[in-house]
């Protein structure tokens, strides 16, 4: 499947037809990362589309379902492309916030760039740190 087909069936809000495309980009050979980019510039186009008021929260908790999807197939495939770890990052959401889109793409595409990641998940409880 293409980018476009990949695309199409994210903005549709299509989650078996997307994860078909991502198992069969990744069975040709495909590199993942080049999966992960196009996934992100579509995610791009569903940002446009809720700032246009053409989707709204439903649909990007959708699109949220299926980026975890396709990051669950990529993330053993990414493992065998980055050759060490440039850094450590924690990251979670905000106390009060209780969805996790943009905080799963980010991890992803941290991963991908070679960063060791440590999740503290949706919804941590908040903590001071003395100095």
């Amino acid at each position: 499947m293409s980018k476009e087909e990949l695309t199409e069936a994210i903005l549709s809000l299509n989650e078996d037809r997307t994860l078909e495309a991502v198992e069969k980009r990744l069975e040709s050979g495909e590199n993942p990362l080049v999966i992960l980019e196009d996934s992100r510039k579509a995610t791009e186009e569903v940002g446009t589309r809720y700032e246009k008021h053409e989707y709204f929260i439903a649909e990007l908790i959708m699109v949220g379902e299926i980026l975890k999807g396709i990051s669950k197939l990529l993330k053993p495939k990414l493992a065998g492309t980055i050759r060490e770890t440039i850094g450590k990052v924690v990251i979670g959401s905000v106390e009060g916030d209780v969805h996790d889109v943009g905080k799963n793409i980010v991890i992803t595409m941290l991963e991908a760039a070679g960063f060791e990641v440590v999740d503290l998940g949706v919804d941590p409880p908040s903590f001071v740190r003395p100095y």
